[in-house]
């Protein structure tokens, strides 16, 4: 059985990827709330979730972004690459979607 923990998230006429991390949380890249150099905001971006089809399944708005305080971009230097996607409604987390597996603190050899 296949479960979609991954996502498909439009920026205008940009995309990328990302993971459920809870019901209405998204994890993914800060780069991509800045092509070209100019910063998407939360109204730009849909996420879609529970299809591998480009903007199928079931769309979310975003009502918020954070990125990571200390993101850092100039050229190929990327720091810190990482930012939160909140959603404007929960994520029906079942049947095939589900958030990421995520441990609760750091352990070595630790399976969710």
């Amino acid at each position: 059985m296949n479960l979609f923990i991954q996502v498909y998230i439009t920026l205008g006429a940009y995309a990328c990827g990302g993971s459920i991390v809870s019901d209405h949380q998204i994890l993914t890249a800060a780069h991509c709330f800045f092509p070209e150099g100019h910063q998407m905001s939360a109204n730009d971006t849909t996420v879609y979730v529970g299809s591998l089809t480009k903007n199928k399944g079931t769309p979310y708005q975003a009502i918020q972004v954070k990125i990571h305080q200390g993101f850092y971009q100039r050229g190929s230097v990327i720091v810190n690459d990482i930012a939160i996607i909140e959603l404007s409604e929960n994520i029906e987390l079942e049947g095939k979607v589900a958030a990421a597996c995520l441990p609760s603190r750091p352990t070595k050899g630790t399976v969710c």
